[in-house]
């Protein structure tokens, strides 16, 4: 009988990280008028981002090295989530949150390099 190997490579970011993180971005950056990125470097000193990363790094101390690091989190943010913020249009939550109808016809992530 043939195991089952283990799916390669890193794990998926689940996807209520996903929105949760581009959510408050969204809401960061429209109420404080500041760019996506330091509205990520405010959400990364949040009380709450601890909870909210275990979803996708395993433990405490993963999560405690991640934020140490001014670099691992820009690269993290230019790797993941400006992807999500414009992966962001084109899915069904525009409906539910129109704020996110305004920041994106005024944002650069509507324009193509």
């Amino acid at each position: 009988m043939a195991t089952r190997k283990k799916k390669r490579g890193q794990p998926r970011i689940n996807i209520n990280v996903r929105v949760l993180v581009t959510l408050k971005i969204i809401e960061i950056v429209t109420k404080e008028n500041i760019s996506p990125l330091k509205a990520w470097y405010q959400l990364s000193k949040h009380e709450a981002f601890d909870d909210l990363m275990l979803f996708h790094r395993k433990t405490p101390q993963q999560i405690k090295h991640f934020k140490s690091s001014q670099d691992r989190l820009k690269a993290f943010y230019y790797k993941h989530v400006e992807r999500w913020l414009k992966d962001f249009k084109s899915r069904s939550y525009l409906k539910k949150y129109p704020t996110i109808k305004t920041y994106l016809k005024k944002s650069r992530l509507n324009k193509t390099k």
